[in-house]
């Protein structure tokens, strides 16, 4: 095995620390972070690239991004 700069010898000693781990996912926590924290300027252009993009993912984030911008009042 070629490691670059690395001699064989503690390629191989390294090789031998690897451990593969696996687990059950029994939660999953997301937090909404579409630019809510930047001023409403930053958040309409962000929006704006997203349309630019036109994927069905990116519009879909473009109108809750939108949406949220208009329940604020922005």
């Amino acid at each position: 095995m070629e490691g670059g700069d690395a001699p064989e010898d503690y390629i191989t000693t390294m090789l031998r620390g690897i451990v593969g781990l696996e687990f059950a996912v029994t939660r999953l926590e997301g937090k909404w972070k579409a630019s809510q924290n930047r001023p409403a300027q930053d958040r309409a252009g962000a929006a704006a690239g997203l349309g630019e993009l036109a994927t069905e993912d990116s519009l879909a984030m473009k109108r809750m991004i939108e949406e949220r911008m208009r329940s604020k009042g922005e």
